[in-house]
């Protein structure tokens, strides 16, 4: 699945596995692939095979993101969207920090944003 639909080549699987091992036990029906679809809709990349380089770097440089659920995606992608990023700003700040995609609106980013904007 990561070579064939997200882009990712052989090196970059080894990487990968090293990293986040629980991915190999990770069901791709119900966790890797609707994490996967949701992150390509964020940074405007096509479904399936083709994908660009830019799906394969976010996910090498932060595996873990594709065993976050759809759900949490959404929240964070919300809050910072609700923040003012449009989608290029996005696009720019999750190919930066693809990690922000793992922390909690609530836990993290809100206290964060209030503290930086007072």
């Amino acid at each position: 699945y990561l070579s064939e639909e997200v882009g990712i080549s052989v090196g970059a699987r080894q990487k990968i596995r090293a990293r986040c091992p629980q991915l190999l036990g990770s069901d791709v029906g119900k966790t890797v692939r609707p994490a996967a679809e949701y992150i390509a809709g964020v940074l405007g990349e096509g479904s399936g095979s083709g994908r660009s380089a830019r799906m394969s770097r976010l996910v090498g440089k932060n595996p873990m993101l594709l065993l976050l659920t759809v759900d949490h995606l959404e929240e964070t992608v919300e809050f910072l969207r609700g923040i003012g990023l449009d989608s290029a700003a996005l696009r720019t700040l999750l190919q930066a920090c693809p990690a922000i995609l793992g922390l909690s609106p609530d836990r993290n980013l809100t206290p964060t944003v209030a503290f930086l904007t007072e």
